[in-house]
């Protein structure tokens, strides 16, 4: 049956903050389980977009409706550290043949019903080394020259590629450790160049009926770098 106010007002009426909220409760009644084929017919305007709320994922902070996606995560108030290490990407061969590797808890999949664009946007912090690890010829370049990359993907991993337009390069904190108390790095991370923040917004399309995962990845030629603080947030629309 049609939708039907349980409430009417009369011009000159004061307003009662109940019988509007009982009219507002009454429709979400009607558009989330009493809507009937009649009522459809009777207003041509009417999309399913109208009338089907959309499902959320909590784990992944998605949610899927019938015009996209939107969601996204981040690593919260507190500080919530994720790690990249070159142990993961060929113990960080000084070649851009190595692999990426995704930084945990920062990728989704996207199971798209239809052809739709999809906007990713991302944010990361990192502090990278010190890695005083020897060289190796062939296998790891100078402490001084060690580096850990993260780049935004939509799809394969491998055409993420280390270029001007991928996040953020992260120099290693080439002084070191102190070998005596106090321990930890010789110098602050700022001082070295082992700090480093970038945001940015990587777009891409895809065709109905692909799983594509979306997220952050890495190239590392530092044996230990930590991910301080980053976001990703996804914005899909079906076209």
């Amino acid at each position: 049956m049609a939708y039907t106010k349980p409430n009417t007002f009369a011009d000159g009426t004061t307003l009662v903050a109940a019988d509007v909220q009982g009219n507002v409760d009454a429709l979400r009644v009607y558009l989330h389980n009493n809507v009937v084929q009649a009522d459809l017919l009777a207003s041509k305007w009417v999309d399913t977009r109208h009338i089907q709320p959309p499902t959320f994922e909590a784990i992944g902070g998605l949610q899927h409706g019938v015009t996209g996606y939107q969601g996204g995560q981040w690593s919260g108030a507190l500080v919530n550290l994720q790690f990249v290490t070159s142990y993961l990407n060929g113990a960080g061969r000084n070649s851009s043949t190595s692999e990426w590797r995704r930084v945990p808890n920062t990728s989704f999949e996207l199971d798209l019903r239809r052809n739709a664009k999809i906007l990713l946007h991302w944010s990361v912090e990192m502090e990278g080394g010190p890695d005083d690890v020897p060289q190796v010829s062939g296998r790891t370049p100078a402490i001084a020259d060690r580096y850990a990359y993260v780049a935004p993907y939509i799809g394969t991993l491998d055409a993420a590629g280390r270029s001007p337009l991928d996040a953020q390069e992260i120099k290693n904190n080439a002084d070191g450790f102190r070998s005596s108390p106090p321990y930890g790095p010789s110098r602050p991370y700022t001082v070295c160049n082992g700090y480093g923040r970038r945001t940015g917004v990587l777009a891409a399309e895809r065709n109905a009926g692909t799983k594509t995962p979306v997220g952050l990845c890495f190239w590392s030629q530092i044996d230990r770098s930590s991910v301080v603080n980053w976001s990703v947030a996804l914005e899909v629309w079906y076209l």
